[in-house]
């Protein structure tokens, strides 16, 4: 995947407790920026909060749902524990990596960020990897950018 190696995007932390009060923490601790996402608020309208780095890095919370891909009758849920997220320019290669070393994961298409096709697989110790494309009027690479 040399054309389309995954750049790290952001790190998707599931919260038992209470969401705004963890973001909050690491807001002030890593002098974070809140920053919105256009949500599809009907495939999933969970209380989230997004921040990110000076970089343009993003941090994820959520809340934990670990009965989510049994609702959906996934192989892989992206709500179970938080994930790590890599951007990539061609998810279908990505795909079809996937694919050829005979890895499950969840297609999700275009679901919780407008804009982003996500597939979620996980490594051998369980923990969950996104991998997603910015399609023609997602959000882009630039920090704080937004659809219009």
């Amino acid at each position: 995947m040399t054309d389309n190696s995954p750049r790290p995007h952001h790190l998707n932390l599931a919260v038992g407790g209470d969401v705004a009060r963890t973001a909050d923490f690491y807001r002030n601790l890593l002098e974070l920026t809140p920053v919105e996402l256009p949500r599809d608020r009907d495939s999933y309208d969970a209380a989230i909060a997004t921040l990110q780095d000076r970089w343009g890095y993003q941090y994820h919370f959520i809340p934990v749902d670990p009965s989510f891909a049994a609702r959906h009758g996934l192989p892989v849920n992206p709500l179970g524990s938080g994930h790590l997220a890599f951007r990539v320019d061609d998810i279908a290669a990505v795909r079809a990596r996937l694919d050829a070393e005979g890895i499950p994961y969840s297609d999700m298409g275009e679901w919780a960020i407008k804009g982003w096709y996500q597939l979620f697989c996980a490594d051998p110790n369980g923990r969950v990897i996104e991998f997603h494309q910015v399609l023609d009027g997602g959000v882009g690479d630039t920090p704080g950018q937004t659809s219009p």
